[in-house]
């Protein structure tokens, strides 16, 4: 499941559910201050296919992008006043931060409705409604997401509603998405965002730390991990600078934003999305917090020249940086596949993906409770997935494959997943000690445990079904 990264900024979601902290636990430590983004694109499942054509009517975001193209006039300049108080925030923030910058960024504003215009016709220049629609087909098959789900458009207006200010990596330039006035609000996205332009220039995200589009489509796990020490450190730093260098009057704009502030779209959304759009805030900083207590920015600074590798060192900041996740290798299944099959996607659910399926589907009877969840992935080793399409025949299939730390882990990953597995599909209709299989509504699905894996075959053929779980159950397991 690729996570294409693109890495703007913050918006208002997590600040906004903990800000109200700052008020009665102030000095107490650190807090947990600051806005959600998109940071990937997420792929996924119910549906079993990806529609050949585009429909005849343009979806909703593509018709708005075509109506008036975003141009440069459409820009905003801060005028002197504000731009004083970027340049106060941006030396505040270096001093909190202990890092320098090589150069000048450019300071730009922008209105919320020449916000989406941008949004649909820079960030998103690259991710089609094709795209989405191979996406949404993939988290189908994991359970999250229902059939034909339109992934595009709730992505557009996710953007468009949550953020509020970004530093684009490509043009070195600060943006805020800007109201009336340079308020608490936007003063404190500001110190968010410049942490990324610090960040950017010191340790170089798209080519230093591999934060990229080509890197991301391979190895998702290490993205996730990387976003989350970048948002973490960027929320933390933003988090200092409330305490330290905002005003009475700053703090009364916040709590304000706080009580209005209406979410409608995120509120709309999914639950794994919600949950994952998240998690290189809330997960991230707790993971920063653990380096700064350690040794201050210092550590932070050093993760930059180690950076963590998964979001199980994430999610369990005593596992960085030593230990690295199992590689797996499911073999190319395109012989066993015959003609007209192509792979779409292999990658890692990883253990924070993993904790969401189970937890999070799409329908809630599918569910696993969160508390069980958790505790049933905390001892992932390693996974790799790979999802093969037949266009022609309009057909996927899903190969999945996991280590586990230990024997006791790996047993109780199988209790949890099997759990998971009767509530989606039912009754079994063959239930062994050591495997689960199901036949319904044109799928096959197969759970099975072998001496070091768990494994999940998922088809549309019984017969290429009984040849795909052949193949899987005597490729190597170590």
């Amino acid at each position: 499941m690729n996570r294409r990264n693109i890495l703007i900024a913050v918006a208002l979601i997590v600040f906004l559910l903990a800000c109200c902290c700052i008020f009665v636990a102030a000095g107490a430590g650190t807090y947990f201050l600051t806005r959600n983004v998109l940071n990937y694109d997420n792929t996924g499942l119910q549906s079993n296919s990806v529609p050949e054509t585009v429909p005849v009517d343009p979806p909703k975001a593509e018709l708005e992008s075509t109506s008036e193209p975003f141009s440069s006039s459409q820009i905003g300049v801060p005028d002197t006043e504000m731009l004083t108080v970027m340049a106060t925030i941006e030396e505040q923030i270096k001093t909190l931060r202990g890092l320098k910058l090589s150069s000048e960024v450019t300071r730009h504003t922008l209105t919320t409705e020449n916000l989406r215009k941008r949004v649909l016709e820079d960030f998103f220049v690259d991710y089609t409604l094709e795209d989405s629609q191979k996406d949404a087909m993939i988290l189908n098959l994991f359970g999250f997401l229902e059939t034909d789900f339109d992934l595009y458009n709730l992505y557009i207006d996710l953007y468009s509603e949550q953020i509020a200010g970004f530093y684009d990596d490509i043009t070195r330039e600060m943006v805020v998405v800007q109201g009336e006035e340079f308020t608490g609000s936007e003063k404190m996205t500001y110190a968010h965002e410049f942490t990324h332009a610090l960040q950017d220039d010191n340790y170089d995200l798209e080519n230093g730390l591999n934060l990229n589009d080509d890197q991301c489509l391979i190895d998702s796990e290490y993205c996730a991990a990387v976003q989350a020490l970048v948002e973490g450190d960027a929320t933390l730093t933003e988090s200092l600078w409330l305490m330290k260098y905002s005003t009475t009057q700053d703090k009364k704009d916040i709590f304000s934003l706080y009580n209005d502030y209406q979410r409608p779209i995120y509120d709309s959304a999914p639950k794994f999305l919600q949950e994952d759009f998240l998690f290189p805030y809330s997960q991230g900083l707790e993971f920063v917090q653990s380096l700064y207590e350690e040794g201050g920015f210092d550590a932070i600074n050093q993760a930059y020249n180690q950076p963590p590798v998964s979001t199980e060192q994430i999610l369990h900041p005593n596992h960085y940086p030593d230990d690295e996740p199992v590689a797996l290798n499911i073999p190319d299944l395109s012989e066993s596949l015959g003609q007209g099959w192509t792979e779409i996607d292999r990658n890692s659910l990883g253990e924070w993906y993993t904790y969401l399926m189970l937890a999070t589907p799409y329908d809630p009877d599918f569910a696993v409770d969160e508390a069980v969840a958790k505790s049933a992935v905390e001892g992932w080793g390693g996974d790799q997935y790979v999802i093969y399409h037949n266009e022609v025949d309009d057909q996927v299939v899903l190969a999945y494959a996991s280590k586990w730390d230990s024997d006791s882990e790996m047993d109780e990953f199988w209790l949890t997943f099997s759990e998971y597995g009767k509530n989606r599909w039912g009754k079994p209709d063959i239930a062994k000690e050591e495997e689960l299989y199901w036949e319904q509504e044109g799928y096959a699905i197969t759970i099975f445990r072998l001496s070091s894996q768990i494994q999940w075959l998922i088809s549309q053929d019984p017969d290429l079904h009984e040849k795909l779980y052949l193949k899987l159950l005597f490729f190597p397991q170590e």
